[in-house]
């Protein structure tokens, strides 16, 4: 389980950290952090390719500033792209059933 991101510079969060359970939530308007943060785990969980949509997508959000961590350490780097846009994809969903 991943029980924190640590968040150096990434987007507009600078040197900010934040823990996850067994089940967490982000929520809140638009322009809070909720993508970035997604785009946070991905380059940390994911074996980013040269290039693609998803990675070009992600540079021209936020450029150079993508500087964060994930604890414990040995989750990362351990999917590849397509699983985590589908685990992305079904937790929308599920989502959006619940509502």
């Amino acid at each position: 389980m991943i029980e924190k991101i640590l968040v150096e510079s990434f987007g507009l969060f600078e040197k900010r950290d934040f823990a996850l359970s067994d089940s967490t939530v982000f929520y809140g308007p638009n322009e809070a952090g909720k993508t970035t943060l997604f785009d946070a785990l991905f380059t940390r969980l994911c074996k980013i390719p040269k290039r693609g949509d998803y990675v070009r997508d992600i540079y021209q959000r936020h450029g150079d500033r993508m500087n964060a961590e994930i604890l414990p350490k040995e989750h990362e780097e351990s999917f590849e792209v397509d699983e985590f846009k589908n685990l992305y994809s079904i937790r929308s969903g599920d989502l959006l059933t619940l509502a």
